[in-house]
């Protein structure tokens, strides 16, 4: 076993199911451990060991920290990362997301097509690239992005090891079962960004056409599927079909309390409000997004719930909330369509007022 992968493994499965300090504790661990190996041992991959796992570690290491609102221990450890790349791979996704959660958007986009200069494959700075442009209400950008060749598992090996690998049974098989793996992850998250694109632009019609691909994919990931769940639930409600959308919401609610992590119980109170609010619940959409403002704690998610909020507040006709909720949200700096619609409906409400 080599030196930090186990504990590398175990932060990452502990960061994934949302318990971030002992996801930190473990990936201290694997850090510390990763620094010991001895430098002249090599991976299959063609790198030193020492250093491959560290980069793995200091990159989980940052997404914790990120995750725990911890922007600048993030970004300090980032540096570190940064000095241990290979030359000309100065920043990674992980990057990228920090600057997203602490809602440096034009920032954070930056930096993923510094990313994608580098490595054009890189799913995830696609993902959060169009995840910024959705937020600033580009969409037509936001879906041309996830449109890419995604990087094969071989493409990780060079050449020479490859074709010994390949020479070997167990080992062709098991880059079969890698690429099989990569499928089920990689192209249904592409597949619910893109849905949520087309949600977003009030597109139904192709963002059902994407979750009918999601969903011929799905595994068993709970986070992929309960934001599968989200997204239909969103599209039924759009589409009228209030049943539906009770049953996706039912089924999201399932997996979250089985499998709780604070940003997936946040996003499903979200898309819970959203629901309502399409169908007129004005009452129900209310109460989801006071919870989702108990489980925000990045700005941008308290800039979103502060959206929604507002949103629902007008929807009822309780204008003195409407205008709190909306003039937190232009308070806080961050530049989204969300802001610029709570600008104008803040001089629509305030002119209500008006003798």
């Amino acid at each position: 076993m080599i030196p930090g992968n186990l504990e590398a493994g175990y932060a990452a499965f502990l960061h994934q199911r949302g318990q971030l300090e002992p996801a930190l504790e473990f990936t201290g661990r694997a850090i510390a451990l990763a620094r010991k190996q001895p430098r002249w041992l090599k991976s299959i991959y063609g790198m030193p060991l020492r250093r491959k796992t560290l980069s793995v570690a200091l990159n989980l290491r940052v997404l914790i920290l990120t995750s725990l609102g911890r922007y600048d221990e993030a970004r300090a450890t980032a540096e570190e990362l940064r000095g241990v790349s290979p030359p000309g791979h100065r920043r990674n996704s992980a990057d990228c997301l920090t600057e997203v959660q602490s809602g440096n958007l034009e920032e954070a986009l930056n930096l993923a097509y510094e990313t994608l200069s580098h490595n054009v494959k890189d799913g995830t700075a696609r993902l959060i690239a169009s995840r910024v442009y959705r937020l600033q209400g580009r969409f037509a950008e936001a879906a041309n992005i996830l449109f890419y060749e995604p990087r094969d598992v071989t493409e990780h090996y060079s050449p020479k090891d490859l074709a010994n690998m390949l020479k070997d049974r167990q080992s062709a098989e098991f880059i079969t079962l890698q690429r099989q793996y990569a499928a089920s992850i990689h192209e249904p998250i592409r597949l619910l960004a893109l849905a949520g694109v087309y949600l977003e632009e009030g597109n139904c019609d192709d963002a059902a056409r994407s979750l009918d691909a999601v969903e011929k994919l799905l595994g068993a990931n709970p986070v992929i599927l309960c934001d599968y769940h989200r997204r239909r639930a969103i599209c039924a409600a759009a589409q009228g079909e209030n049943a539906r959308m009770e049953q996706h919401l039912r089924e999201a609610r399932s997996i979250v309390a089985q499998h709780p992590k604070r940003s997936t119980q946040w996003a499903t109170d979200i898309a819970a409000g959203r629901c309502y609010l399409l169908s007129q619940a004005i009452d129900k959409a209310g109460v989801e997004f006071l919870a989702a403002r108990s489980r925000a704690l990045h700005p941008l998610d308290k800039h979103v719930t502060n959206y929604w909020l507002g949103r629902a507040a007008e929807a009822a006709k309780h204008r003195t909330e409407a205008i709190r909720h909306y003039q937190s949200l232009v308070s806080d700096g961050i530049q989204t369509r969300m802001r610029q619609e709570a600008v104008e409906a803040l001089q629509r409400l305030r002119s209500l007022a008006a003798p």
